[in-house]
């Protein structure tokens, strides 16, 4: 139309993305950074896309708590035995032709001392992602679905 503005489209601003979590190898190195070569809590903070309360609080817990480095890295380690022992079970059931048809049967399947420690999506997780495995559902079918008039339908 002649005599009206031209409508553009609206140019999208810059968005924040979500961080994902810290692991505890990069908690050891913001700790590192404040504590050992002095610097900035804000710089630090801005270079790993955190908060500057944030890095405040994880370089006092560190402060007040002398093992927390050892403890840091012993959580990382006690959840890689974890999905170790989770691959050993899922491999043992898969040489021995056992049917998997929910993650409650790897569950069943591990240690009974340890069958309340794992939790569902971490068994899902293990199974998705490093041993390439999924499955899908089964579904009951009714009796007189594979009768012969029913098959010959089909």
């Amino acid at each position: 139309m002649e005599g009206y503005p031209v409508k553009e489209r609206a140019i999208r601003g810059w968005r924040k993305t979500k961080r994902p979590p810290l692991t505890a190898y990069e908690k050891i190195r913001i700790i590192y950074e404040v504590a050992v070569k002095h610097e900035n809590q804000t710089d630090v903070a801005r270079s790993h896309r955190i908060s500057p309360a944030y890095v405040c609080r994880l370089y006092k817990t560190a402060m007040k708590n002398k093992n927390f480095m050892d403890e840091m890295l012993s959580m990382k380690e006690s959840k890689e035995t974890r999905q170790e022992q989770i691959k050993l079970t899922v491999t043992h059931l898969v040489e021995s032709n056992t049917f998997i048809d929910s993650v409650d049967a790897v569950r069943y399947a591990l240690p009974p001392n340890k069958q309340k420690r794992y939790r569902n999506w971490e068994i899902r997780h293990v199974m998705r992602n490093e041993l390439r495995m999924r499955y899908k559902k089964v579904n009951a079918v009714s009796i007189h679905a594979n009768s012969d008039k029913n098959r010959v339908l089909r």
